[in-house]
């Protein structure tokens, strides 16, 4: 075996050929307006197996992402994709929420159509803003099954202590202020009250421990 094929990864699908690295085209009619977008995969070079590996995969994500610079305002497949899948929602359940035929968001999400302008501009309110999208789903008598997760993903911010981390603690003392009793221009006008402690914090030799903000 040479050093070439030892480099190459074993086909997964025979176990026998070898995955070579390929590029294919994927291209999107954006209203109009024709896009193309190359991506990478591999091709077995014995049984001809198409695989897409991890690395080409981020890759492929990285270059369909690019593409949003030609649509605008328009949504991409996977914004859509993406909503629908934070809330737990089957398409046919998306579909009723905004107002659209049973197969609207297969259409959508796999780019074969578009969304009009009034379906668009509710659905970037409903990526934008929670409350959007849970709003629409009771006024369309659909259950969001994540909801709750996604109001916990909301609450997520908790204070946590960063084990060995220490500041010097602050004592309070009590040091009690006199105030100026002079006569002044505004004298007449003043309410003096009893004479309240005013605390100042003084650091001393102990320590604390110090709260870190964490996202649970």
């Amino acid at each position: 075996m040479t050093k070439l094929t030892e480099d190459l990864e074993l086909c997964p699908a025979c176990r026998k050929g070898c995955l070579m690295a390929a590029q294919y085209t994927r291209a999107f009619e954006l209203k109009g307006k024709h896009v193309e977008v190359q991506l990478q995969t591999s091709v077995c070079d014995a049984c001809g197996e198409t695989t897409t590996k991890a690395s080409q995969h981020r890759e492929n994500l990285r270059a369909l992402a690019e593409r949003k610079t030609h649509y605008g305002n328009v949504l991409m497949g996977e914004e859509i994709l993406a909503l629908r899948k934070h809330y737990g929602l089957t398409q046919q359940q998306a579909s009723t929420i905004f107002g659209k035929g049973k197969i609207a968001f297969s259409r959508y999400e796999s780019e074969t159509s578009y969304p009009d302008e009034s379906t668009t501009l509710l659905l970037t309110l409903a990526i934008e803003k929670a409350e959007v999208m849970k709003c629409l789903a009771d006024k369309a008598g659909v259950e969001l099954p994540l909801w709750p997760e996604r109001c916990e993903d909301d609450r997520g911010v908790k204070l946590r202590l960063i084990q060995g981390a220490r500041v010097p603690a602050m004592t309070m003392r009590q040091q009690t202020m006199q105030p100026d009793f002079s006569p002044g221009p505004f004298a007449s006008n003043m309410l003096l009250g009893p004479v309240r402690p005013i605390i100042f914090p003084v650091a001393s030799n102990d320590s604390v421990d110090l709260p870190e903000v964490v996202v649970s």
